[in-house]
């Protein structure tokens, strides 16, 4: 089960996950965020970001009410939208160290890796 951390989105870090057979709609997801400029690196040690403490109980934003969940990304929100992937809540994880970046949204959406937005000047 692949699953990709975004790093400082507009409500900080955040990890969804999905199952192999959704990797062909996430990797038309992913390539529209590589195509913004969203960089992906490949984690070294696969599964590391697996221990689970928290599997938040979400379907779809539109279930959600009151104060639970608020997902400001648009691509994620679209994402978890569509039933293709899942939050998770991870802890303890450690040291995460990467091995490049991947090339393809194929590549991408193949393995675990940690998502940056593109660099601002200010």
């Amino acid at each position: 089960m692949p699953s990709s951390t975004f790093l400082s989105t507009a409500h900080g870090d955040l990890t969804i996950e999905w199952d192999d057979a959704n990797t062909a709609a996430m990797i038309e997801h992913i390539q529209a965020m590589m195509d913004r400029g969203i960089t992906f690196f490949k984690l070294e040690e696969q599964g590391k970001t697996r221990k689970k403490t928290v599997a938040v109980p979400l379907g779809t934003t539109a279930e959600v009410s009151g104060n639970k969940v608020l997902i400001k990304d648009a691509d994620i929100a679209q994402i978890v939208d569509a039933g293709l992937a899942t939050i998770a809540r991870y802890a303890g994880v450690g040291d995460i160290k990467t091995v490049g970046t991947a090339k393809t949204a194929a590549e991408a959406a193949a393995t675990d890796t940690i998502a940056r937005q593109p660099a601002k000047g200010g």
